[in-house]
């Protein structure tokens, strides 16, 4: 069972390796900063590192470890993804006048559909004014991405125009 364990365990430039890929370096880069390989030699060994078991299996297990310490899952990422797909816009303000509420006093899931915030304060005759400009992310874009999450566009689509054959363009002079 030792030699077991100790067939598991990476060099000192393979952990180095690993560790990059976690980080997210780029794989050559990667190579590069740990091996002193460099052109179609170090494609070739990066071909080789890749392909290695314990490689890939120590590569999976630390970024499972590094999800799982950052509490990244698909179930929060699916919930920060509804928050920009299913925000309303109308609750940044207190009432139909349009005053807004200040961004502390925004809902939680209204504050995560924000891309950013500019707060504008200005002084006219010693009265000061707050203003503030909510930006949001795009909900489209958000609603398209669960849908690619769902299935959605997997399916064969019924609504899909049917091939158009020809097209006819007819210009028409303005009066």
């Amino acid at each position: 069972m030792a030699s077991n364990k100790k067939n598991r365990t990476l060099s000192p430039q393979q952990e180095m390796f690993k560790n990059y890929i976690v980080m997210g370096v780029p794989v050559r880069e990667a190579f590069e900063k740990c091996y002193k390989s460099r052109g179609y030699v170090a494609s070739a060994c990066i071909t080789r590192l890749l392909k290695n078991a314990k490689i890939a299996e120590a590569v999976r297990d630390a970024k499972n470890r590094a999800s799982y310490q950052a509490e990244v899952t698909l179930e929060r990422v699916l919930q920060e993804e509804k928050c920009l797909a299913y925000s309303n816009v109308a609750e940044v303000f207190k009432d139909r006048n349009g005053t807004p509420i200040r961004p502390d006093e925004l809902p939680e899931e209204t504050q995560r559909a924000l891309s950013g915030i500019e707060i504008i304060e200005t002084e006219i005759a010693g009265v000061k004014t707050t203003k503030y400009k909510y930006r949001f992310w795009d909900k489209g874009r958000s609603l398209e991405r669960l849908g690619k999450v769902l299935g959605i566009f997997e399916k064969d689509n019924s609504q899909q125009a049917s091939k158009i054959d020809k097209i006819t363009v007819e210009f028409v002079k303005a009066d």
